[in-house]
C-alpha cells in the first residue's frame, strides 16, 4: 500500500526489500542442499523444515516435496 494511502514502508511489504526476500531464499537453498548431500528424499526435507519451523516458501502453510523441489530450482 502506498504511503499516501496510511501504508507504512516495512522490510516486507517493499519491493526494494528483496534483500531480505535473497537472504531466506539462500537460507532455504543451503539447508536443501546439506540435505540432498546427505542422501534424503524431498519427502524427508520437506518433514524436516516443518519440524525446525522454517517458514515455508511461496505463501505456503507448511513444506511439501514439491514446495521444497521448486524452492531449490527456482
Amino acid at each position: 500500500m502506498l504511503r499516501a494511502y496510511g501504508g507504512q514502508l516495512r522490510s516486507n511489504n517493499v519491493r526494494l526489500a528483496h534483500l531480505l526476500c535473497n537472504q531466506r531464499d539462500y537460507g532455504w537453498r543451503m539447508k536443501i542442499n546439506r540435505m540432498l548431500e546427505l542422501e534424503m528424499s524431498l519427502e524427508e526435507i520437506a518433514e524436516s523444515l516443518n519440524r525446525q519451523k522454517i517458514p515455508p516458501a511461496y505463501g505456503r502453510s507448511k513444506w511439501s516435496a514439491k514446495s521444497v523441489r521448486k524452492a531449490f530450482v527456482s
